[in-house]
């Protein structure tokens, strides 16, 4: 199984790796230098699901081979008390 992750940032891509390894799934995990399309530092949960959802899809366009495609994005939101880290994680698979 290829999966393509939507980053060349090297802990993003370690992050898939050991999830998969959890899984005991056996992947080749590769990164993509995909942009995300927001500001590179996300304030509200909306802006940093849309970079995650941005970086999975921009992969599939950059790497057509895999069979799963990775969006990671981190932000930060401020839910009323002060801000908080926020991430999100998108998976796409050939069916988008």
């Amino acid at each position: 199984m290829k999966i393509a992750v939507g980053s060349k940032n090297q802990d993003k891509i370690k992050i898939v790796q050991d999830a998969l390894r959890e899984l005991h799934l056996d992947a080749e995990v590769g990164g993509a230098e995909s942009n995300s399309g927001i500001v590179d530092q996300p304030i509200d949960k909306e802006s940093t699901k849309k970079g995650a959802i941005n970086r999975a899809k921009n992969a599939k366009k950059l790497d057509i081979n895999a069979d799963f495609w990775f969006g990671l994005e981190g932000g930060l939101h401020d839910y009323g008390e002060g801000y908080h880290l926020v991430t999100y994680a998108v998976l796409i698979d050939k069916d988008g």
